[in-house]
């Protein structure tokens, strides 16, 4: 018996022909390599509907992962996280059954959608919408008390997070194997229960456990497993996508998500030309800047340093090997995070940290809130346009480039020279990271 996951048979064909699309386009673009070979794109690519490298890497990353905690003497508790039946009436706009005490445990926010409004308006839901409900409930989750006091202590957690649908109507739930200290399982499961309120959740299976809360597995790796494999098509044979395989391309859902605990895969790719074991690279000690996609590992004698595409291995302070060139990458720009200290003028003689109030070419789309480093008394929100000429130009003519975005420093002279107070072209923010472009020399020349 087939079951179509709540698609059509157009939603297939339609998947279908985006992922041809994805396949022609990576086959088409090739590339020479170092060693004359002739390569494509495909050949490279982590593709999870395309490539055959992609499930290697899930397996590696897994297995990884269970050593990792092993070693941290965490233990393992597999999790069912399912929905209350009567959000499958949501997708027909029926609301008759909603319970009014479950109305925290749905989302209403940009992260998630604003999905309460969408049950005041009697609005017909999604299986997008509900998979953000339970990704909501599972957020709230994260933020627990047992497991923020975890994190506060000095411990970890972990997790293995896969989605999977109903056969016959698409409606999703997660199977989830989390990884915590023995002594906080308890906690764990009261914390399970108050975010997860669905009664099929917590059917008794004995004294403790329930089928959504299982302590007692035999091998915890082939357990999760088993619900990622049902999520992968067999792309060595080119098996053609079947609707489990649209159900997660069609609503843009993943199929495996994990916590950041071993070192990002990004990075894991880069290291992994000099050092393909996971495990060793996670356990040390990493410096690392986002912006300016560099980090640096260190083990005793030992340093790695990953610099965008160039990646330097020294000991005892030797560079022993080293591959790729150094390119200068531009520095990502976040608008939403230009924040910076002005000193007032002397009647005041206060440290405060504003934030600009973006022109409406510049302005980002969402608002976000504002922090202040220091106040007393209290402060106001305060926009660029009313900060007082006198404090602007002290900020820009004392402009620290190692502390600040440079892109901070062009937004200030952008409104000076509104203000006439300066003379210069008007350029765009991205040149600021250009020029600016920052390479930590000291960390290389510490290394040797």
């Amino acid at each position: 018996m087939s079951f179509n996951y709540g698609l059509s048979f157009d939603d297939l064909q339609a998947v279908k022909q985006k992922l041809d699309k994805q396949r022609y386009y990576l086959e088409k673009e090739t590339f020479l390599t170092s060693t004359g070979q002739i390569k494509s794109l495909l050949d490279v690519s982590y593709h999870a509907n395309l490539s055959e490298r992609y499930f290697a890497r899930v397996l590696n990353k897994v297995s990884t992962f269970d050593s990792y905690n092993i070693n941290k003497n965490n233990v393992p508790v597999f999790l069912t996280m399912t929905l209350d039946g009567y959000f499958r009436d949501f997708l027909k706009g029926n609301f008759s059954r909603f319970k009014i005490k479950d109305y925290l445990s749905i989302p209403n926010n940009h992260r998630f959608g604003f999905l309460r409004d969408k049950i005041a308006s009697k609005q017909v839901w999604d299986i997008k919408d509900l998979y953000q409900t339970i990704n909501y409930q599972f957020f709230r989750f994260l933020r627990s008390y047992t497991l923020r006091h975890l994190k506060k202590i000095g411990l970890e957690y972990s997790y293995i997070r896969v989605a999977e649908p109903h056969k016959k109507d698409g409606v999703p739930h997660f199977h989830v194997l989390f990884y915590c200290p023995q002594a906080y399982i308890p906690d764990l499961k009261k914390e399970f229960e108050k975010f997860f309120p669905a009664p099929q959740n917590h059917k008794s299976i004995n004294n403790f456990e329930t089928k959504g809360f299982q302590t007692t597995i035999k091998s915890a790796v082939g357990y999760i497993l088993k619900y990622v494999l049902k999520s992968f098509r067999n792309v060595v044979e080119n098996k053609e996508p079947d609707y489990l395989d649209a159900w997660y391309v069609h609503y843009r859902i993943p199929r495996i998500i994990t916590s950041h605990t071993l070192v990002p895969q990004d990075i894991y790719h880069r290291v992994a030309l000099v050092d393909d074991d996971w495990y060793y690279i996670s356990n040390l000690p990493i410096f690392r800047d986002v912006l300016r996609d560099f980090c640096m590992f260190t083990d005793d004698n030992r340093k790695i340093i990953v610099n965008y595409k160039h990646v330097q291995v020294f000991h005892n302070g030797l560079l022993v090997r080293e591959i790729g060139e150094r390119v200068y990458r531009p520095q990502k720009i976040y608008l939403h995070r230009c924040t910076f200290s002005v000193q007032k003028p002397k009647n005041f003689n206060i440290l405060r940290e504003y934030t600009f109030c973006f022109p409406k070419k510049i302005k980002p789309k969402r608002t976000f809130e504002i922090k202040f480093v220091y106040s007393d008394p209290p402060l106001k929100y305060v926009p660029i346009k009313k900060i007082k000429s006198y404090s602007l130009l002290e900020f820009y003519y004392n402009f620290d480039f190692d502390k600040y975005n440079p892109a901070k420093f062009g937004l200030i002279k952008r409104e000076l020279i509104e203000r006439g107070l300066i003379e210069y072209e008007d350029v765009d923010l991205n040149d600021y990271n250009t020029d600016f472009y920052f390479y930590d020399d000291n960390l290389v020349s510490n290394a040797t």
